[in-house]
């Protein structure tokens, strides 16, 4: 599921030209919406990663896609805002926040731990190497079809892509996920599981 949804992860350099493209803000101001993302993530790393524990590391997993159409909904057709611009950086540094650690967690949750970090890396080398491609064809759709269409494209089948994750994650290990988050919140509760 990971590495499908990466195939749908354009790089973050893409959404930013659309945005200095859309808004016409000048070029020196183009490093700031790297800082924006990253003041995001900082700021919902931590509430990511509790919200994971108790709701299900999976599930906000793939919410976390979600919030990255959205970003690319307000790449594409915000008006010429600053507002629109700050919710793309918001909703980026949120899918970075609900889906970086998270998956990590997810991946080293259903594996031994004699092979744990193997996996963990493994799966982050699958999204990575998913989203260099999604980059790649991305880079292409652009020329072919311009700025806007492209953008449009990719959110339109990561918005299909992100209810059959989650219909495949609730058929495939509710239970799992389920017990999971029950033992986080005795953890965080001070109680043991049975």
């Amino acid at each position: 599921m990971a590495g499908a949804l990466g195939l749908l992860t354009i790089g973050d350099g893409f959404i930013y030209l659309s945005l200095q493209a859309r808004d016409g803000f000048a070029t020196q101001w183009f490093p700031l919406l790297y800082v924006g993302t990253n003041v995001a993530y900082m700021l919902l790393a931590v509430p990511a990663g509790r919200l994971a524990d108790r709701v299900g590391r999976a599930r906000v997993f793939v919410w976390g896609h979600a919030m990255l159409a959205a970003a690319y909904v307000c790449a594409a057709f915000g008006g010429v805002s600053g507002v629109t611009t700050l919710a793309a950086l918001a909703l980026l540094g949120a899918f970075y926040a609900a889906t970086d650690g998270v998956l990590a967690a997810v991946v080293g949750q259903s594996v031994a731990p004699q092979v744990r970090a193997s996996a963990i890396g493994t799966a982050q080398t699958v999204v990575a190497v998913g989203r260099m491609a999604a980059s790649a064809a991305f880079g292409v759709l652009w020329y072919s079809l311009g700025r806007q269409p492209a953008i449009v494209c990719v959110a339109m089948l990561l918005a299909v892509a992100v209810p059959v994750s989650w219909f495949a994650l609730r058929r495939s290990a509710p239970a799992a996920d389920d017990e999971a988050c029950a033992t986080a919140v005795d953890v965080e509760a001070g109680t043991t599981a049975p």
